[in-house]
């Protein structure tokens, strides 16, 4: 019989090749030799999945410290953003400040008055200076 190329069959051929098992014959030697070619090709499978593996896990990995990064980014972002707003509302509130000063000036000189220039946020309506009175006065 003559020798046989087991690189060139498929698992089905080397299977059935590997079960015939008569040591010491041509049988046996080729049944040894589809026996190593299926192991070959078992290591080499092994080898190419586990290096895909190393190359997902690369992937993952920088995918992973970018997000970390954009994360940073966003968050140092948001925190600018938080800083800004804050300096933004300052001329609000010295206005505001103002016009709590103007009301209790002219509500000390004229306490009787329905309009301190003041308005409730909640009807939209004047405070009178009473109200104002009793709330800012010191």
């Amino acid at each position: 019989m003559p020798d046989t190329d087991t690189r060139n069959m498929d698992v089905d051929q080397l299977v059935n090749l590997a079960g015939k098992t008569v040591m010491g014959t041509l049988n046996g030697l080729q049944s040894q030799k589809a026996q190593a070619e299926i192991n070959r090709r078992l290591i080499e499978a092994l080898n190419e999945s586990r290096d895909s593996t190393n190359r997902y896990s690369e992937k993952l990995l920088f995918l992973t410290w970018a997000l970390v990064f954009l994360t940073v980014v966003l968050t140092w972002f948001t925190f600018q953003t938080y800083k800004l707003q804050k300096i933004q509302s300052i001329p609000e509130q010295i206005s505001q400040a103002q016009a709590i000063s103007r009301a209790i000036e002219l509500c000390s000189n004229s306490p009787e008055l329905e309009n301190s220039g003041l308005y409730d946020l909640s009807t939209g309506e004047p405070t009178p200076c009473s109200q104002v009175l009793n709330q800012y006065k010191k």
